[in-house]
């Protein structure tokens, strides 16, 4: 095969897997010691950890419990997958850590003393308009009447 792998790499072929909760599922090949499955065929109850912020949960330390593999044989990509029974909701931030986010990013944004508070005219509020776009003013005179004959 010159040096091209299948996804995934270290599988040697489709194998049958028992899962945490018992049941037979055919995993593409396995990675250290963990299931590997083919994109869209991962069982119920793994997720990704984006489809697991976007339920509003958090892996919590748990171990990885699959790997999901897809793309180009030449250049496989891999997802960790993480049983949802064992997730924990995301953590939220108190009211103090909120305060200091909210000073840091007024003092980064140079607003000073009035922490937290966007003043008319700040650096937020400033509009940057493409060159040659109808919204645009030059710098100078010079740069407007390029190409324009002037009347004597």
């Amino acid at each position: 095969m010159s040096g091209v792998y299948e996804v995934p790499r270290p599988g040697v072929g489709p194998a049958l897997t028992v899962l945490w909760d018992g049941r037979p599922y055919l995993a593409a090949g396995e990675f250290a010691g963990v299931p590997v499955f083919r994109f869209r065929a991962a069982p119920s109850g793994l997720a990704t950890t984006r489809q697991l912020r976007a339920a509003g949960l958090r892996p919590g330390g748990q171990p990885v419990a699959g790997w999901l593999a897809w793309g180009r044989a030449s250049r496989p990509r891999w997802a960790a997958l993480y049983r949802l029974d064992l997730a924990r909701t995301k953590r939220t931030a108190s009211a103090a850590q909120l305060a200091a986010l909210a000073k840091a990013t007024a003092v980064r944004l140079g607003l000073g003393a009035g922490a937290g508070v966007v003043q008319p005219g700040g650096p937020s509020t400033k509009t940057f308009h493409r060159a040659g776009s109808p919204n645009h003013q030059s710098d100078s005179k010079e740069n407007s009447m390029v190409g324009q004959e002037v009347a004597a």
